[in-house]
């Protein structure tokens, strides 16, 4: 999705009646309204009422076309208001309105699919595609892929990988955020390690070389609030499943039936990750993290944390971390491989929009140069196409990190987790039984034994 610094969970609440106030309100064309009725069918179906409906047809465009987007970003912020700026500058029959954030993203979108005023371009969280593909309630982008030309070899591999299900293409990829290790390099020199930047594919920068360097980057002094002055790392700021897929395990077995983390390759490396807390003392307790001020960001850009894993925004800390000098460097590699993920910028057309054609030519500028320069500019995400990504679009040698070309570099080994229905149920069944792993009080092996029956009995209902 998302990004995943944990990736936030969606919450399935009932939406309000602001959110229905606000769906009905920017239903603006009495077309789409006579659409609501084929929306409801498609989300009835999300809850096992039946097949979900075919997409309605396009209607015929005569005049101007307004197409609604929706997000879940802050579009000032983003960039992405400056996005729809430009494309309605160059567009005389076609005009983007952005659409009111704020509330529950995902409530919001229900609520609109219901009442059949779907926007014709939405922000697709990649942990639901599946979800949201099962419920038919996405469209497939094959068609227009095919019939526009698009020349897929301009983007990366992972591209036409990654928003796909049951082999078909449903969300169009706008950015990633490539996982990396954010490095204080002060502390490096002072501990008189050398930084890591080694080349993503070399055989360098272990998780052994990572544990002891954490050691020796964490102090033996205490701060004010009786914790470490400085801690070596915290690996649980990201998904912990890349440390799972770099030591060459799995959250499902291959044929994606059952769950593999009850497997020794799946709790092996979550053991691991509770031992950096609980046994090597060079992680935050989860505790001290949740207080306010001290989540593993704030930590960072205070120069109390040596290495942080996972996500960020670079902007953020271009523009917060003034007391010292940082860089980025590979996940460490495994017993397999460098475990990690880049997390994507998905949008998606809903199934029932009457402007489909219109809503994918949209999706077209989004991955343009002219559309990616407002998005390098803010920092917001890499470009999806490769040579985007490796030019001036991004690249700003001016600034930290130094190496960061790794973000390009890192996306051939980019890994995510397969594309089911159930993703988000499943993990709402076994994450929180690792709670108590990273407590310390009970092992990896025996959390993830303890609910592998449960989980399996997820994986076999169907659209989650």
């Amino acid at each position: 999705m998302e990004q995943h610094a944990h990736k936030a969970q969606t919450a399935q609440k009932a939406p309000d009646a602001q959110a229905a106030h606000a769906a009905h309100r920017w239903s603006r064309r009495g077309v789409v309204e006579r659409a609501g009725a084929v929306a409801a069918a498609g989300l009835l179906s999300a809850c096992g009422a039946g097949s979900a409906s075919p997409a309605p047809q396009a209607t015929a465009v005569q005049g101007t076309v307004e197409l609604s987007w929706l997000m879940s970003e802050d579009p000032k912020t983003s960039g992405m208001e400056e996005m729809a700026e430009a494309y309605n500058a160059s567009q005389q029959r076609i005009k983007v309105t952005i659409l009111p954030t704020g509330g529950n993203y995902e409530d919001k979108l229900k609520t609109m699919m219901a009442a059949g005023t779907a926007p014709e371009v939405a922000r697709l969280n990649d942990d639901l595609l599946a979800s949201y593909a099962c419920r038919g309630n996405c469209r497939p982008l094959e068609e227009f892929l095919t019939r526009q030309k698009v020349n897929k070899d301009e983007f990366f591999p992972n591209q036409w990988r990654l928003p796909v299900y049951e082999k078909k293409t449903y969300a169009i990829i706008s950015g990633y955020q490539p996982q990396v290790i954010w490095v204080n390099t002060d502390l490096f020199q002072k501990a008189g390690l050398k930084v890591p930047t080694v080349p993503y594919k070399s055989n360098e920068w272990t998780w052994d070389d990572f544990l002891d360097a954490a050691k020796k980057l964490t102090s033996t002094q205490q701060a004010a609030d009786g914790a470490a002055q400085v801690y070596g790392t915290n690996v649980l700021h990201s998904w912990y499943g890349y440390w799972v897929h770099g030591h060459g395990g799995e959250v499902l077995t291959q044929d994606l039936k059952k769950f593999a983390l009850s497997q020794p390759s799946g709790y092996d490396p979550l053991q691991w990750q509770a031992d950096l807390i609980n046994r090597h003392r060079v992680h935050p307790p989860i505790a001290y993290t949740a207080q306010s001020g001290n989540s593993a960001s704030n930590l960072f850009i205070n120069g109390r944390l040596a290495m942080l894993a996972g996500g960020g925004n670079w902007n953020t800390y271009r523009s917060q971390v003034t007391g010292f000098q940082w860089d980025i460097v590979p996940y460490p590699k495994g017993k397999v491989r460098r475990g990690h993920t880049a997390t994507p910028l998905l949008f998606m057309i809903p199934t029932s929009t009457k402007f489909p054609e219109q809503g994918f030519t949209f999706l077209q500028h989004l991955v343009s140069d002219d559309a990616q320069k407002i998005l390098g500019a803010k920092g917001f995400r890499m470009p999806p196409k490769k040579a985007q990504a490796n030019s001036n679009l991004w690249l700003r040698p001016d600034l930290p990190p130094k190496n960061q070309r790794l973000w390009a570099d890192a996306m051939d080994g980019a890994t995510w987790e397969p594309q089911i229905p159930q993703r988000e149920k499943l993990r709402q069944t076994y994450r929180p039984a690792l709670t108590p792993v990273w407590e310390g009080k009970q092992s990896a092996k025996d959390a993830m034994q303890a609910v592998e029956a449960a989980c399996n009995a997820v994986l076999q209902e169907p659209c989650g």
